[in-house]
């Protein structure tokens, strides 16, 4: 099986289980994120360069999906139909697997963080934070697969770091970036 790597300084590469290296694929600034399709055909990654990049499996660019901020995260829907990605300007934008914008979400109020599908992809949740000093509260909203707002939630803390939802699909679970 192949994995991808992101690294902190540079591109992402593919490894086999065998720490054969195999194509590297590679934004023009750091590397933010990187997730396979479900259908283990493509890869998304995510850049500071304020693009996310739709690959093959070989390595083969397909699709620049090009954005106003820098990129934090990337998520394919469990039916690899719809992307999700995040930004730093607090954006939340939704593509197809070709690399089309579906819509522009502009509800958070500080930098968008983290993105991440419902098991069974009718919702995705999405975070964002910033420690901008006292009083700030992390903030997480549960999206429609359209891009409907359904709920939000706030934390006491400067920020939400990370979510993720139990495999049931009714709870999600954060973690708050404390001052």
């Amino acid at each position: 099986a192949d994995l991808p790597i992101t690294s902190e300084h540079g591109p992402a590469a593919i490894w086999s289980m065998q720490s054969e290296f195999i194509p590297r694929v590679s934004n023009d600034e750091k590397v933010t994120s990187a997730h396979w399709s479900p259908d283990r055909e493509r890869i998304l990654t995510t850049s500071e360069d304020r693009t996310a990049r739709i690959w093959s499996s070989t390595g083969r660019l397909l699709s620049t999906l090009e954005h106003g901020d820098t990129v934090n995260e990337g998520a394919w829907s469990p039916d690899g139909a719809t992307i999700v990605t995040v930004e730093d300007d607090s954006t939340v934008n939704l593509w197809t697997r070709e690399g089309n914008r579906l819509s522009i979400l502009k509800d958070h109020s500080k930098p968008a963080l983290q993105a991440k599908w419902s098991p069974d992809g009718s919702r995705f949740v999405t975070s964002s934070g910033g420690y901008e000093g006292p009083g700030y509260k992390g903030e997480a909203i549960v999206w429609s697969a359209r891009g409907d707002r359904l709920a939000t939630v706030h934390t006491n803390g400067a920020g939400i770091l990370s979510v993720a939802w139990h495999p049931s699909g009714k709870y999600f679970v954060t973690i708050d970036a404390n001052l």
